[in-house]
């Protein structure tokens, strides 16, 4: 087929294209309707999710604001001890102080209508003693056991509807159990009951004002099926005929957008139902706009390819007979045709191009040439970075400078830390990587004395090391970051002085080492995690899965490697206590054993202190 499309004539081809685009505009602008008809249903049912889903989280904040209301009162301390009192010129004293909490409380909600405090003898001290108060709360009393020590779990009531001089009016109580929690054991239970009532107008408000389009409801239904709140107050037929009357819920899906939440404090549902014919109405604009730019696009296509194939494709046709005569008869001929326009144009730059063709060739190797130099001196320049990197001497070097220069300048502790820094860069980086208790020890009082300038001495190290470990062999460098660690995680964060104490001695041909401080401790859960990826430091896929653990992990690696799965270290901390760390090594001399070789690079482990892997 392909094949045959390519044999045809310039024209026929253009033909062709036409048709087929036309098609594929009718098709497109078909499909696009559709998708848009889809996409417009699909965001007014988010749109209709989001006001459901506001309206939720008012009434939401409502209920809550009600509980936390009737929770104040039932366990304030004065209110209870007024309910439990049978002094009555006692009540009287405390009743005015009971009217002044009740009002304060209510004042600060705007969906409490009255507020009711009941003790068991049936005694009601009530705030906004109206009209709709009073019929309210026969009504509950006869619907509700909230006078009985049996009442027992504090709940939302069935929503009452009343018609008074300024219309229908809802109201909603919240009844709240009050059982005595003071110190007194005689009054121990069931004590009163506070009853809320709360009015809906600020919730009627809400719902009336929703108008997502024209014809949506946008209902509050009771568990019966009753309609409490409506936004449309013009409801169609016997289903939505007055709020008071019974809700039938008949599902069209195909006819309405249905958003639907359930409010089960309060036992209601929230009902949004959007007739998917006004989306379709609305969208009659885009329908019509779709159909009248597909006809003027294919009017257009008509129009193009009648000029198309006046001035190109009949041009085109006579440079194609120009260039087979000129392949049958001489290559060195050029085209001459006596073409105007663009066409022409395209003639006379084919007969340009053919003489450039050794020109072009000739850039381009120049070109390569040009690229080949470009790498060659960026390679050059690679080289001479490598060799400029810093050497470690040079770092040394300029400790000492920095040591000279406090000399000099008669500065202590610039010489003390300059010194001490390198004095331990110094034995960082050499080339010994078992190395004695003794120098280990030494390391960690030269990194003790610049802790003791930065903090000016408000950390104190103790240190009590056993005489016959001095000379033990032991990994370098693996006492002073767990040292760092403990100054910078434990002891820096703590108010006041601190102390940090090593102590090292042998038990049963065991070198133990215990690094530990009073600093601010490690969170239980924190300390397991740690000691867990300790213990599994062997599993490469654990060792990598966490970076915060990496430096412990790698010491405790270190210990494993070099004397085996017995040793290693372990971490026991309390918060505000402090934290401790166990280090296990055999005990091992250059006179009674020999040290196995290492199985890795101090590379690996210089840069990774222990301080960026504990909280």
């Amino acid at each position: 087929m392909k094949i045959g499309f390519r044999k045809l004539k310039i024209s026929h081809q253009l033909y062709i294209l036409i048709s087929f685009s036309i098609c594929v505009i009718m098709l497109v602008n078909a499909v696009f309707y559709a998708r848009l008809s889809y996409t417009m249903i699909e965001q007014v049912k988010i749109y209709a999710e989001d006001t459901v889903n506001q309206l939720e989280f008012n009434i939401c904040g409502m209920i809550e604001d009600v509980k936390t209301s009737g929770f104040s009162i039932a366990y304030n301390k004065y209110v209870q001890e007024h309910l439990i009192t049978d002094n009555m010129l006692k009540k009287l004293e405390t009743k005015d102080y009971i009217m002044d909490v009740m009002g304060y409380i209510a004042s600060k909600s705007e969906h409490i209508h009255s507020l009711l405090l009941i003790d068991t003898k049936g005694i009601m001290t009530m705030l906004k003693a109206d009209e709709n108060t009073i019929y309210y709360i026969k009504i509950l009393e006869k619907d509700y056991n909230f006078e009985k020590n049996d009442f027992v779990t504090p709940m939302f009531t069935n929503f009452m509807t009343r018609q008074d001089s300024t219309g229908t009016r809802n109201f909603f109580a919240y009844l709240v159990p009050i059982y005595y929690s003071g110190e007194k054991p005689e009054y121990r239970g069931w004590i009163g009951t506070v009853v809320v009532l709360c009015t809906t107008n600020k919730l009627d408000t809400l719902i009336e004002q929703l108008k997502i389009s024209k014809n949506t409801k946008v209902n509050l239904i009771e568990q019966n099926n009753k309609i409490v709140i409506s936004n449309n107050n013009n409801l169609e037929n016997s289903e939505t005929k007055d709020k008071s009357e019974k809700y039938e819920e008949i599902k069209e899906p195909k006819k309405y957008i249905y958003t639907i939440r359930n409010i089960e404090d309060i036992n209601c549902t929230i009902e949004c139902k959007i007739p998917i014919s006004e989306v379709r109405n609305d969208m009659l604009f885009f329908k019509n706009s779709f159909l009248l730019t597909a006809v003027i696009m294919v009017i257009l296509l008509i129009l193009i390819g009648a000029v198309i194939n006046i001035s190109i494709t009949s041009p085109v046709v006579k440079i194609v007979n120009a260039i087979k005569e000129i392949g049958e008869k001489n290559l060195k001929q050029r085209i001459n045709l006596n073409l105007g326009g663009d066409i022409g144009f395209i003639t006379q730059n084919i007969n340009i191009m053919l003489d450039k063709v050794e020109g072009m060739a000739k850039r381009v190797f120049t070109t390569q040439d040009k690229l080949y130099q470009v790498e060659l001196l960026k390679k050059q320049a690679e080289l001479s970075a490598l060799q400029n990197q810093i050497n470690p001497h040079f770092l040394y070097n300029t400790l000492e400078c920095m040591r000279s220069i406090g000399i000099a300048y008669d500065i202590d502790e610039i010489v003390e830390i300059s010194t001490s820094m390198a004095d331990i860069f110094r034995y960082s980086i050499k080339s010994d990587d078992i190395v004695s208790v003794k120098d280990e020890i030494e390391t960690i009082r030269k990194y003790f004395k610049i802790i003791t300038i930065r903090f000016q001495g408000r950390i104190s190290m103790i240190v009590d090391i056993n005489d016959e470990i001095l000379d033990c062999k032991i990994p370098k460098m693996v006492l002073q970051p767990i040292v760092e660690n403990a100054v910078y995680h434990g002891l820096e964060r703590k108010d006041g002085r601190g102390t940090l104490s090593v102590y090292g001695k042998i038990d049963n041909a065991e070198i133990i080492f215990i690094v530990q401080d009073d600093g601010i401790g490690i969170q239980s859960y924190e300390l397991e995690r740690l000691n867990s990826i300790i213990k599994e430091c062997n599993d490469s896929e654990n060792l990598f899965k966490d970076k915060r653990s990496i430096g412990l992990a790698n010491i405790n690696s270190r210990i494993k490697l070099i004397f085996g799965e017995g040793y290693g270290l372990k971490i026991e901390s309390l918060p505000d206590v402090g934290t401790k760390v166990i280090v296990t090594f055999p005990y091992c001399t250059s006179k009674n054993g020999k040290i196995p070789a290492l199985k890795y690079s101090d590379s690996e482990y210089e840069d990774n202190s222990i301080e960026e892997f504990l909280p």
